[in-house]
């Protein structure tokens, strides 16, 4: 088990925050600095600003329209699998008469139908 390393990082007023890495990611984080040729508290803040920029891009992303309509059918498939699932347990157990199944397959089989063409209406936006 690796043991950990603190370290002490410090603004430039002064501000000190206990780190506590294990020996691993204290290396990972002095070489990575040296290598943009800065020091290791530079580099923290850094890569701070850079997971603020990242985060608030994937956020920005999750509000489009095109997203949530995406969401809304991949919670679509779920569903339907989960029937798929609930078919193939009932038959696997005889509960289900042929005439059931037809109709449930057929239902299922129409709501997959509605969902390519969500799919397909999406990617129309898309390009």
């Amino acid at each position: 088990m690796e043991q950990n390393s603190r370290i002490l990082i410090a603004d430039e007023q002064d501000r000190c925050a206990r780190v506590a890495l294990s020996d691993t990611e204290l290396t990972d984080i002095e070489n990575d600095a040296a290598r943009k040729g800065i020091d290791i508290s530079q580099y923290i803040v850094e890569a701070c600003k850079a997971y603020r920029s990242v985060e608030a891009a994937y956020a920005e992303c999750e509000r489009r329209p095109i997203v949530e309509e995406l969401i809304a059918i991949r919670s679509g498939i779920w569903y339907l699998r989960s029937e798929v699932g609930g078919i193939a347990h009932g038959l696997a157990r005889g509960a289900f008469s042929s005439l059931l199944v037809e109709d449930a397959v057929a239902m299922l089989l129409k709501s997959y139908e509605r969902l390519a063409f969500d799919v397909s209406e999406v990617l129309q936006k898309v390009d």
